[in-house]
């Protein structure tokens, strides 16, 4: 679980030509759990995107803008291309806002695309104040590491 700024958004076939891949680039500010280091920049994985005159809406899967600040829960693609991928699709990204002098709220994916709730979680409210959302992560981590189901 990493809090970042998405840094470069690339899409391109795959090499059979019948998908499109989008690869964000993250640059780690702060790491709520796991071992990536937080001054490094990771690679995320997800299909769908535009690449010509071709677009490829994956339902429900994420999609990155350029500069976007997130909070992602990630799962290593097991293809060891050390690229990783959201857990849960939609669900485990956040994107953050910071309007006026406010505390900075985090939204989940499907919120920020449709304005409104649309995927079923059990944990975690849709939109939150970014630090709330820090603190349910971390407590969620903490369950986890000892031994309780997510």
């Amino acid at each position: 679980m990493i809090r970042g700024h998405v840094t470069g958004v690339q899409s391109a076939w795959d090499g059979q030509h019948r998908a499109i891949w989008t690869t964000a680039t993250v640059a780690i500010e702060e790491v709520l759990r796991g071992s990536l280091n937080p001054t490094t920049s990771i690679q995320v994985k997800e299909v769908g995107g535009s690449v010509g005159d071709y677009t490829i809406k994956a339902e429900g899967f994420p999609t990155f803008r350029q500069d976007e600040e997130v909070v992602l829960l990630l799962q290593p693609w097991e293809d060891g291309s050390g690229a990783y991928h959201v857990w849960g699709y939609g669900r485990g990204m956040f994107v953050v806002s910071h309007r006026d002098n406010r505390a900075p709220t985090a939204a989940r994916y499907d919120v920020v695309e449709t304005g409104r709730a649309t995927m079923l979680t059990d944990r975690l409210a849709p939109e939150a104040v970014l630090d709330q959302l820090s603190r349910e992560l971390r407590g969620l981590a903490r369950s986890c590491d000892a031994g309780a189901s997510p």
